[in-house]
C-alpha cells in the first residue's frame, strides 16, 4: 500500500481510496469537509440546508442517494420529498416544517419512506432554526439519516421477547424475576 500526501488543493478523486494515507495541513478546511462529506455517507446520514430570506433549499448528495431520486432530474424541492414519506408520515413530517418557523429548539422526528416497490426506510431527522433579533426565522438546517437496519433490528428483538414470553407463559411452573427484593415478572402459573 502507497502513501499518498497532500498539503491542500486536494480532489475529491484522491479521496476515493479507502486505504489512503493524507498528510495535511490542519487548518485545511477543504480536507476537513471532504472527510466530513465520507463520515456522513459511512453512517448514511445527509444534510440539509434551507435559507427562509431567499425560500432556497440545498440538499447535500446523501439525501438524493437516501431517496433513491436522480439529482439532475429533481432538485432539492420539499414537494420532491414529500413524494417519497410514507403517506402514514407526511402530517408529522409537514408539522415539523411549520414548526421549524416558530420553535427555538431543536426538532427530533423519525418516520418512514416509502417506494415504489413497497420498499420502507426509516428516517432519523434533526433539525433547527436560527432567528433574527425579531424573532423571524433567517434559516433552517438539519440532517437526516437512514436508520432502517436499527428500526429492523428492533423490531426483530421485539418480536422474540414477544416469542419467548409467551413460551414463558404456558410453562406449568413458577418463573419469576426478582431484582432488588422485588418481583419484576412472574409468570400466569406463578400468580396462580
Amino acid at each position: 500500500m502507497e502513501s499518498k500526501s497532500s498539503i491542500s488543493g486536494i480532489d475529491n478523486d484522491k479521496l476515493n481510496d479507502p486505504y489512503e494515507i493524507i498528510y495535511a495541513d490542519p487548518r485545511d478546511e477543504e480536507i476537513h469537509l471532504n472527510f466530513l462529506k465520507r463520515a456522513q455517507i459511512n453512517a448514511h446520514m445527509a444534510r440539509w440546508f434551507l435559507d427562509h430570506e431567499y425560500n432556497q433549499l440545498l440538499w447535500s448528495d446523501g439525501i438524493f442517494e437516501i431517496l433513491e431520486i436522480n439529482p439532475r432530474k429533481y432538485g432539492a424541492n420539499f414537494n420532491n420529498f414529500l413524494e417519497v414519506v410514507h403517506p402514514d408520515d407526511v402530517k408529522i413530517k409537514n408539522q415539523v416544517q411549520e414548526d421549524l418557523k416558530t420553535n427555538k429548539s431543536p426538532i427530533e422526528i423519525n418516520y418512514r419512506l416509502l417506494f415504489n416497490d413497497g420498499r420502507t426506510k426509516w428516517i432519523n431527522e434533526i433539525c433547527s432554526t436560527d432567528f433574527d433579533n425579531d424573532g423571524n426565522p433567517i434559516r433552517s438546517y438539519g440532517t437526516i439519516q437512514d436508520i432502517t437496519k436499527y428500526k429492523l433490528a428492533e423490531e426483530n428483538f421485539r418480536q422474540k421477547e414477544e416469542q419467548l414470553k409467551s413460551l414463558i407463559e404456558t410453562i406449568p411452573s413458577l418463573v419469576t424475576i426478582i431484582q432488588n427484593n422485588r418481583f419484576e415478572f412472574i409468570n400466569h402459573a406463578g400468580s396462580k
